[in-house]
């Protein structure tokens, strides 16, 4: 059964590596997941137990996960995926994705115009253009930045 650490580790586990998230966006994250509503220090106790266990760490009172934290969170989700948010755990699927496909998909798509499929939690759509511009992928690194963006 999914607990609420559990949904703390997978709001940082969709982050960037080395990404620090405030306070505020996680307690925020973990209450609409755990479908109740958690207190500040709730929340930082639940922290205080996955930094003594080093599944994440904090600096100046912000907080990411750590390299453990990402090998446990790789099979904790396998574990309790049902019960997590579908739509981080599409995202955070699709980080793991993409870096093995990069390659072949660049040599069909590298400079052609693409759409993006964005992914918030209850919200989704496909995007074409960022501003005036059409998107396109260019390397590794844009396929990467769109990831980041919940793309």
């Amino acid at each position: 059964m999914a607990e609420p650490r559990d949904h703390i580790l997978m709001t940082l586990a969709i982050k960037p590596k080395g990404k620090l998230v405030d306070l505020e966006h996680i307690r925020e994250k973990v209450s609409r997941d755990s479908r109740r509503e958690f207190s500040e220090k709730e929340v930082l106790d639940l922290l205080r137990e996955l930094m003594e266990e080093e599944l994440v760490e904090e600096r100046e009172g912000n907080y990411a996960l750590t390299e453990r934290g990402r090998e446990y969170f790789e099979r904790r989700w396998r574990e309790i995926g049902k019960e997590l948010n579908q739509d981080y755990l599409k995202v955070y699927r699709a980080k793991r994705y993409y870096p093995v496909v990069a390659p072949t998909l660049l040599e069909f798509c590298r400079g052609r115009w693409v759409s993006v499929f964005r992914l918030f939690t209850g919200r989704a759509w496909l995007q074409r253009k960022m501003g005036p511009r059409y998107i396109t992928i260019q390397s590794s690194s844009d396929l990467q930045k769109w990831l980041d963006l919940h793309g």
